[in-house]
């Protein structure tokens, strides 16, 4: 009997765990819908020092994110040309995919007001790291 009620109270803990991040989930793809326009990238020296730097206004890199999940990019965002969806893995893991191929990508995400967001591959170093800028 301890068995059953312990079991019942770890199934409790963990349908309350994923429910939490389920609506935080819900509320995410609120707020990211719509067209972001790449504004600054960070640059990590080689000494754990950085710092944000402007992006090439000659190259724009846009992204936009659709309430049904669609995906879409410019051609100056660097990533496989077939990838036209989202879903959140996690309030701050994103995938990107393809509906038609195998084509995925990883990206984290984090925002830290609502006009902008930080959107960028996983990767170990900060030096990757992409702050995009609301335009719609």
């Amino acid at each position: 009997m301890k068995w059953r009620i312990l079991f019942f109270v770890c199934v409790l803990c963990s349908c309350r765990k994923s429910s939490s991040d389920n609506i935080q989930i819900i509320d995410l793809q609120k707020t990211i819908a719509g067209k972001w326009r790449l504004i600054q990238y960070y640059r990590e020296m080689s000494n754990g020092v950085g710092q944000w730097l402007p992006t090439d206004a000659a190259n724009p890199q846009t992204v936009q994110f659709s309430p049904d999940g669609a995906f879409s990019h410019n051609p100056n965002f660097v990533i496989q040309e077939s990838i036209d969806r989202y879903k959140f893995l996690e309030p701050h893991k994103i995938l990107l995919y393809s509906s038609k191929s195998k084509d995925s990508a990883l990206y984290f995400y984090q925002q830290p007001g609502t006009r902008e967001l930080i959107f960028n591959p996983l990767c170990i170093e900060f030096s990757c790291m992409r702050k995009f800028e609301r335009t719609e």
